[in-house]
């Protein structure tokens, strides 16, 4: 069966998703990490798993995302008790079989007399629709009495410490009550962040149950519905279907059972034009399956319109504590990936951050006018009145998010997205160069905001918001002893900080952003910006080329703003292969870069670490001091892929993805990957490595 199985889903959904210790387990699953894959589709907040043990037959699960927090709620919320013949039907000696398909789980049991199905897709981004078929295989009329159970932990822990599993204070409720109306149960809950906003899930069923029984049973809270006696014609079958719903406040469930069949035909045609167009990018049998499971990677973290986020957007993971919210490259980079498939979806990822853009009445920041936050959340931060833990204005990210809107243009051909967008990265670009450039000419310098947590006093504070700002975020060259803070103003009036070092991939950004303008520019015909926007970018190029390249080293570096002194003695990382995939290079330059790209530097196991292994800081599982992150490998096969060294880029993309532990298994894609021995190492179902994929495949493979 094609594309069965390509993510592992199955897990027993403890009420302890995450186990890990600090910093990685022994899978190296980085903190938080929960270690099971979650099954999600249609923007939901809550998703699923296959059963690991044979005598369940339901899905597990399910996991919701409270705000900002995945929480298993339950091991089982669909399970069905059978009693045939006065003996319950013992699901473990079935044959039975437990699998994936792209948008769907599915569980089949087979018995002497009986075949019953499981099906599970998402009917909208609220509602899971479950099919259950119960098949009468034999000659003669059979009849069975048909319960269905849940079950829901009292007690959820979502946070790994060094403590026993067994101390109370890291353990919460989430569950609070349990009411039933006929033919719905709704379980109700305690909010981990916010707790004025109701959360609850409703089942659901076609056939209306004859009672309902509670129990408890230790850390267990139980529900079954008795749905009487079923009688099925002799090879004929029974069906019932199931909502289940988790919903925010007063959200309405729109589902209807009549409207079943419209649900199942509707999720078809959606999977279906997701693999035709995905699949379009890909002419290599052997990379069906990665292509397919960076697509269902990408639909598993798209969340839908919550909270106070207005627009679809695409999470960096469903598997990861505090991932349950939009960072600003992250959505860029997913954006573009996302665009393969679903050009629609993919403007409002990117839109969804420009909407939380500062405007001129900003309350909170009035010096950051046109700055886009590094990261949104379903809550507003304290600052904004919310109680929000994860929303940051501490810092940006880099600017590329022009150089996504032309790339998502290209594939939509949607002049009503450039029109939208064409102000606001205008306001994007003018901020960085009013708040990050000591000079206002363009060439910028990662730094900070006018922040609380952004302490005036203690440089260690505002070098780390530079360092995320970077997105690298513990890089070498960020390390306290290496650099110094800087103010700047606008006139006399204080707008932010930045460390004293002009980055080379910053410049290199902002020189892709520069132009993506201008080409965005000439679209709309804007001819004054066209000629403004070229300007810039040619004095950006000429920097870069003059102060940043090393003749001695063949490679490019950060410099010091005070003197132009190139970091050398920092050593090589992926910052200086930007200019290459910017198309900032000479070509000679070019040329000498490709040729030291060796197994002294970043042509390893699997290529493109984020320092060089000659690095004197260099270190194989440390985030930004080694791993490979499939953003600068693709960045880096495509920079070498710009100057015409096609064989030597297919094959570094290619060894890369051969090399990286599970892409060809039933292995979730990774933040990033040993660069020395391919191990998956942080995060699972990372967004932008399955967006990334996409584009080597498409791009650097094909």
């Amino acid at each position: 069966m094609k594309y069965k199985n390509i993510i592992n889903y199955k897990s027993n959904a403890e009420a302890e998703i995450n186990f890990q210790s600090v910093p990685y387990d022994k899978n190296n699953n980085y903190k938080d990490t929960n270690k099971s894959n979650v099954f999600a589709d249609n923007g939901s907040w809550h998703g699923y798993y296959l059963p690991k043990h044979k005598n369940l037959s339901s899905f597990c699960g399910p996991l919701v995302l409270s705000q900002e927090v995945p929480i298993n709620v339950g091991p089982y919320s669909n399970n069905l008790v059978i009693r045939f013949k006065d003996k319950l039907l013992n699901f473990a000696k079935a044959k039975q079989e437990s699998y994936s398909l792209p948008g769907k789980l599915i569980l089949s049991f087979e018995f002497e007399e009986l075949i019953i199905n499981k099906e599970l897709i998402f009917c909208s981004n609220r509602t899971a629709l479950i099919e259950t078929t119960i098949r009468n295989k034999t000659n003669e009329k059979i009849n069975f009495n048909l319960n269905i159970e849940g079950s829901f932990y009292n007690k959820v822990k979502t946070k790994s410490t060094n403590k026993s599993k067994n101390d109370s204070k890291h353990w919460f409720n989430y569950f609070n009550s349990i009411s039933n109306f006929g033919k719905s149960i709704t379980v109700d809950f305690i909010p981990v962040i916010d707790k004025k906003v109701r959360e609850k899930i409703t089942f659901e069923y076609s056939e209306e149950y004859k009672s309902v029984q509670l129990s408890q049973e230790k850390n267990e809270i139980k529900f079954s519905c008795d749905f009487g006696t079923i009688n099925i014609a002799p090879n004929s079958y029974f069906s019932i279907t199931s909502f289940e719903s988790f919903t925010f406040n007063d959200e309405k469930i729109e589902c209807l059972f009549v409207n079943k069949q419209n649900y199942m035909s509707e999720h078809k045609n959606r999977w279906d034009k997701y693999i035709k167009n995905i699949t379009k990018i890909n002419d290599k049998p052997e990379y069906e399956n990665v292509v397919i499971k960076s697509l269902q990677t990408l639909i598993s973290n798209w969340r839908s319109p919550a909270g106070v986020i207005k627009k679809n957007f695409v999470i960096p993971s469903i598997t990861y504590k505090d991932f349950i919210g939009a960072w600003s490259w992250d959505s860029w980079k997913i954006a573009v990936g996302v665009a393969q498939f679903d050009a629609k979806l993919a403007q409002e990822c990117l839109e969804v951050m420009f909407d939380f853009q500062i405007s001129h009445n900003d309350k909170v920041r009035p010096n950051d006018v046109g700055m886009i936050p590094d990261c949104i959340f379903f809550n507003y931060s304290p600052e904004r009145n919310g109680l929000g833990e994860n929303w940051n204005e501490r810092n940006s990210k880099p600017p590329i998010a022009s150089w996504a809107v032309k790339e998502i243009f290209d594939i939509s051909n949607d002049k009503e997205f450039l029109k939208r967008m064409y102000p606001k990265i205008i306001n994007y670009n003018k901020w960085w160069n009013n708040n990050r450039s000591l000079k206002k000419d363009n060439i910028l310098q990662y730094g900070a905001t006018v922040d609380n947590k952004n302490d005036e006093k203690n440089d260690k504070t505002i070098i780390e918001a530079a360092a995320w700002e970077s997105g690298m975020d513990n890089a070498p060259r960020f390390d306290w002893d290496r650099v110094k803070v800087e103010k700047v103003f606008d006139e006399k009036t204080l707008v932010g900080y930045v460390i004293d070092q002009i980055s080379v991939d910053l410049n290199s950004f902002n020189y892709l952003d520069l132009i993506s303008i201008r080409d965005i520019a000439k679209v709309l015909k804007h001819r004054l910006d066209f000629k403004k926007y070229n300007k810039y970018s040619v004095q950006v190029k000429k920097f870069i080329n003059e102060h940043m390249y090393d003749q001695a080293t063949k490679f490019y570096y950060d410099i010091k703003a005070n003197d132009n002194r190139k970091v050398v003695d920092y050593g090589q990382a992926m910052e200086g292969i930007m200019p290459l995939f910017a198309k900032i290079a000479l070509k000679t330059d070019a040329k000498d870069i490709i040729e030291n790209i060796n197994e002294k530097t970043f042509n390893q196991f699997v290529p493109f670490p984020s320092a060089a292994v000659n690095n004197t800081r260099f270190s194989p599982m440390d985030y930004w001091r080694g791993p490979v992150w499939i953003d600068q490998l693709y960045f880096g096969v495509k920079g070498i892929l710009n100057y015409g060294y096609d064989s030597f880029s297919k094959e570094l993309a290619t060894k890369a993805i051969a090399n990286m532990e599970g892409l060809f298994e039933d292995l979730p894609i990774r933040e990033n990957y040993n660069t020395l021995n391919g191990d998956g190492l942080s995060t699972t179902n990372f967004s932008w490595s399955a967006s990334l994929l996409l584009l080597i495949i498409k791009e650097v493979i094909n």
